[in-house]
């Protein structure tokens, strides 16, 4: 009896595939993706009770530990989640292999670095959020990580129009461009610039939700010229030639 290229082909994918024992165990629920909902918000928007000051205000102020906690705390429980899924974690270590020296070569610059104290903490923050990455990886399907993704940048447009338009003390600067809920018109315009892709390819992959994407994504365009940020305004342009 002979194989055809087709058979062939179906058995080498279904031996490609993890086994039962080596995949992680149970699928991501709601609580957990909302947890990644969360940590993904923090660390593009910071914390919501950070949005309340104004640039000068802001300025004031050395650093932000309270923010810097509760971002990695939320990208802890992630990673807690694979932490002992050795097999997937060597898997993603040979796919980028490169990446990972990198992160090795991060954390061993503190041996030479001239202030060894903030270089390990900064190495310690880019370690975290590099696992977080692979977490997400391991865990959650690229149409997953699009949605969770794209809920953010709704949650983003809607919070950023409401402080432009509702709290223009703390949304607009002084000479009256939009800051949102940054404290600088160029990081709206940069979410807004990463903001419309992802909300345009999350609607053309769940056209049940395009009634949500595509508004946020219309909102962003809006929010990206508000802004007045000349920087992410040319960048596109820039690009495209």
């Amino acid at each position: 009896m002979t194989t055809t290229p087709i058979e062939v082909a179906q058995v080498a994918q279904v031996q490609a595939e993890p086994t039962q024992s080596e995949s992680l165990v149970g699928l991501p629920g709601i609580l957990e993706s909302l947890v990644v909902w969360a940590a993904c918000f923090s660390l593009f928007h910071g914390l919501p009770m950070d949005w309340f000051q104004t640039r000068q205000e802001a300025l004031a102020v050395e650093g932000n530990l309270r923010m810097v906690i509760v971002q990695m705390a939320l990208m802890g429980v992630g990673i807690a989640r694979v932490a002992g899924s050795f097999d997937w974690l060597l898997r993603a270590i040979r796919l980028d292999a490169a990446m990972f020296g990198f992160v090795g070569m991060t954390l061993a610059s503190t041996f030479w670095s001239t202030d060894p104290g903030e270089t390990m903490r900064q190495s310690i923050i880019f370690i975290t959020v590099t696992l977080f990455a692979v977490y997400l990886v391991l865990r959650f399907s690229l149409p997953e990580i699009l949605q969770i993704w794209a809920l953010v940048f709704t949650a983003s447009a809607v919070a950023n129009l409401y402080f432009i338009f509702r709290l223009p003390v703390y949304g607009q600067s002084v000479a009256g461009q939009w800051d949102g809920v940054y404290t600088q018109k160029n990081a709206l315009g940069w979410m807004a610039l990463v903001g419309i892709p992802v909300l345009l390819s999350a609607g053309r992959a769940t056209p049940r939700f395009r009634v949500l994407y595509y508004p946020a994504a219309a909102a962003f365009v809006v929010l990206l010229i508000g802004s007045e940020s000349k920087t992410m305004l040319c960048r596109p342009a820039g690009r495209s030639g």
